[in-house]
């Protein structure tokens, strides 16, 4: 099964954004000691008793899930029972033991979650060639001009923080600390609220917001015990200042 969800994540990926696929997760301790729950992502809508083979199923989840237009975030949306940071966190860490891979997963905003309803099923598209699955596809016009430069530099930005963020999540995981589960979430949380394509003057402000008032932004940046440095509120901040010039005066 870990080939399978590997598999079904690269598919997900590699979709960009274009198509929902179906999801369902549970909590519970697994036989086989692979950490706790399991994670079914499929083009057809998963059965409960799929799960209760591999764990308990205390606390059973399901709904959808898409990638962003750059196929490094999955976003999961439950129907009925949501999802919560905390449970993301804990789907990652699963997701991690299962295919020996760091993925990110992420709640979407209720904007994201809305315009995921437009999306095309990814069955639509089972049995036939994946479009763009050999490099990226076209998902509509770029921005150009001074939003597209204070985008990309915005980006590029956040590229290297997040990558200081999960080497960092990383080296608590490693650490098997049974009380750093916090810190996990804590990290996790913060990677999930760098927005990665800021574009109205709102989503420029709660940004900056954020990066400026959040205790746990400072906190991450302070000396570890693992070597690791982490520059965040520095470096985004100056991102986003000509970003916050260019969605003002577009």
């Amino acid at each position: 099964m870990a080939d399978d969800l590997k598999s079904v994540l690269t598919k997900v990926e590699r979709s960009q954004g274009k198509k929902r696929f179906f999801f369902a997760y549970a909590t519970g301790k697994r036989p086989d000691g692979k950490g706790d729950g399991d994670l079914v992502i499929s083009t057809k809508k998963p059965k409960k008793d799929q799960l209760e083979e591999k764990c308990e199923v205390k606390d059973f989840y399901e709904g959808f899930c898409w990638s962003n237009e750059a196929g490094d975030t999955t976003y999961f949306a439950g129907r009925g029972k949501k999802l919560s940071t905390k449970l993301t966190a804990k789907m990652m860490l699963l997701a991690k033991k299962l295919t020996t891979r760091q993925y990110e997963f992420a709640i979407p905003t209720p904007e994201q979650e809305a315009a995921a309803e437009k999306l095309g099923a990814a069955e639509e598209s089972e049995g036939q060639p994946s479009e763009g699955a050999e490099g990226p596809a076209p998902t509509g016009q770029a921005p150009s001009g001074a939003l597209g430069t204070a985008l990309a530099g915005w980006q590029s930005a956040r590229q290297t923080a997040i990558a200081s963020l999960k080497q960092l999540l990383k080296a608590i995981v490693q650490a098997k600390d049974p009380e750093a589960n916090a810190a996990i979430i804590q990290v996790d949380a913060m990677m999930k609220n760098l927005t990665a394509e800021p574009k109205t003057p709102q989503q420029v402000a709660d940004l900056e917001k954020y990066l400026d008032t959040d205790d746990v932004v400072a906190e991450v940046e302070l000396p570890n015990p693992f070597g690791v440095t982490v520059a965040v509120r520095g470096p985004l901040l100056e991102a986003l200042t000509p970003l916050k010039q260019a969605v003002g005066s577009s």
